[in-house]
Parts: C-alpha cells; sequence; structure tokens
C-alpha cells in the first residue's frame, strides 16, 4: 500500500490499481474481452473499463447499467444521473460516438451517449442499435472518478 502525504488532508493511502469483474444488465459479456480496473486514493476512486466485443457479445435492451469495483457516496445519487466521467463507442466499421458515464445507483454506471436532438444534444441511453448496431471487434471504454461511500 502507498502513502500519500496532502496538506491539510493529512496522509492518504492508495490502494495500486486493482482489477474488478464488473456484472451486467441489458448486456450479454459472452466470448468480450473486459479490462476493468481501478484504483482507490483514500475516498477518490477512479477507474477505467474497456469491452472488445465478440461473437457472443450482446446488448439486450436499452439502458446498460455495469457493475461498480466499490460503491459510490450516495450523494451522488440525486436524480438518476449524477455523470462522474466519460464515454466512448467504437463501431468497428463505421466510426465512434462520445458521450458520458452517468451513476444509476450507488452501485452502478452506465455508458450514455450524446444524442443530437434539434441544436442541442441530449443524453440518451444505448442499446443494441444506439450509437450503432453493435458488432464483433466494436469496442466500448469508460473512465470515471468518485467519491466512494463511507
Amino acid at each position: 500500500m502507498s502513502r500519500l502525504l496532502i496538506p491539510d488532508e493529512g496522509l492518504l493511502s492508495a490502494t495500486g490499481w486493482q482489477d474488478w469483474t464488473p456484472t451486467y444488465v441489458n448486456l450479454t459479456l459472452g466470448n468480450g474481452v473486459v479490462v476493468a480496473r481501478y484504483v482507490q486514493i483514500g475516498k477518490l476512486v477512479m477507474l477505467h473499463y474497456s469491452l472488445k466485443f465478440g461473437s457472443t457479445t450482446t446488448v439486450d435492451g436499452s439502458g446498460v447499467t455495469v457493475s461498480l469495483p466499490v460503491n459510490a457516496h450516495s450523494s451522488y445519487i440525486l436524480d438518476r444521473g449524477n455523470v462522474v466521467g466519460d464515454s466512448y463507442m467504437v463501431d468497428d466499421d463505421a466510426g465512434s460516438a462520445f458521450g458520458v458515464v452517468r451513476l444509476e445507483t450507488v452501485s452502478t454506471m452506465s455508458p450514455v451517449m450524446h444524442w443530437v436532438v434539434g441544436t442541442y444534444s441530449a443524453p440518451r441511453d444505448i442499446s443494441a442499435t444506439i450509437p450503432h448496431t453493435w458488432a464483433v471487434d466494436d469496442l466500448l471504454y469508460m473512465s470515471a472518478l468518485f467519491e466512494k461511500a463511507v
């Protein structure tokens, strides 16, 4: 365990990067390849998640959720959707889409894309066909930063 001294905060401990095994709603991992890592420094949690779709990976509905490695502080869950990071969705054949990572509950996050509605963009849950039809070698990336539960 590493320790970091921050003025006015005292001595903080860092766990070092660790793997976690996420669980899913509206996504079947199948033979997809996941890299899910996080580090905790004091109460601060930073994570990186990537999924490369395999031939049996499917998005099964709208509103994919992925479990967090540790619970977030309950103050983040005021009204479904405090943004805590960025998401990036890559179609191996046709391009990519940017979005955000939204906390759905204290224990789950969702990739949400920017969807153009008229002049402005609005958040939109990903689905089997949004932002594109998911297929082999497509990629989903998420990174987030949040305060862990007490």
